[in-house]
């Protein structure tokens, strides 16, 4: 790597990438490397050896032996480090990937288990106590981007109760939802955020029944605007789901797509599949 000896590496933690194309994380701990380790080579600890390089040592400045350090430091020469940069500290905010809304009441745990820029994610959805694992995020312009797919409802009145129960189901599932009741408060510009959330969801579930087919007004809107949505989406990729909740045929536009019957047996093991 050209200009090592202009980058002060006595503070912080590093991402290194070496010429081979690994990724390691840790820290440059040595001042004098060369008179230890030789020229053209540079002393790395990584992170995951700081614990046992700082093990039964009292807290304080202390001298650590040199044959100890030696069993920590990792020796990379100068010529297998492709780049490095700073690994983020720093923790701003958190986000859905692709910007989408966050659902009301999605709750996120955070562990800083040790490996420098990374935090180890859990998240609970509303209405369900369970803990969903997403791993270790790293932190990029100061904030952790959450990989989770959410899934927009779009439904009737006439048909309220019974896509609730279904959405609450989903929920239980770990599948995280878009559902207007929760999500539009008083004085929200309910059209403009249900709108977005359109335009955000990786999926949109679109449930019809005999009841709401003859239904005219916003109903028929919404709908049009996810056809519409549709046509920005790649060729062929899954996007709209239709779910018919009794014995209806579903709109001539929907009618190349597969849909699910509600009731029918393993209907919703295979909207969970698709979904995950």
């Amino acid at each position: 790597m050209k200009d090592w000896k202009d980058i002060d590496r006595k503070t912080g933690d590093f991402e290194v990438t070496l010429t081979s194309g690994e990724r390691i994380w840790g820290s440059f701990p040595l001042e004098h490397e060369e008179s230890l380790l030789g020229n053209g080579v540079v002393g790395f600890l990584p992170w995951d050896k700081k614990d046992e390089l700082f093990q039964d040592l009292p807290k304080g400045y202390v001298k650590i032996p040199i044959d100890r350090v030696r069993q920590s430091i990792k020796t990379i020469p100068f010529s297998a480090i492709k780049s490095l940069k700073e690994a983020e500290k720093e923790l701003g905010g958190i986000c859905l990937m692709g910007n989408k809304p966050i659902p009301t009441g999605l709750a996120v745990s955070l562990e800083n288990h040790g490996k420098p820029g990374f935090i180890k994610v859990n998240y609970q959805i509303p209405g369900n106590p369970k803990q969903y694992e997403i791993g270790e995020l790293e932190i990029i312009n100061k904030e952790l981007i959450l990989p989770l797919k959410l899934a927009f409802v779009s439904y009737a009145r006439e048909d309220q109760k019974t896509v609730e129960d279904i959405t609450r189901k989903l929920n239980d599932a770990g599948i995280l939802t878009w559902f207007d009741e929760n999500e539009i408060l008083p004085g929200d510009l309910w059209e403009t955020k249900i709108e977005t959330a359109i335009e955000k969801s990786e999926y949109v579930l679109v449930f019809f029944s005999s009841k709401t087919l003859e239904r005219t007004g916003y109903k028929n809107k919404e709908i049009r605007y996810i056809l519409d949505q549709a046509k920005y989406r790649p060729l062929g990729s899954r996007y709209i789901i239709p779910i018919l909740l009794d014995d209806c045929k579903p709109p001539r536009e929907f009618k190349e797509l597969h849909w699910l019957s509600h009731g029918k047996e393993g209907w919703f093991k295979k909207l969970v599949q698709v979904l995950k």
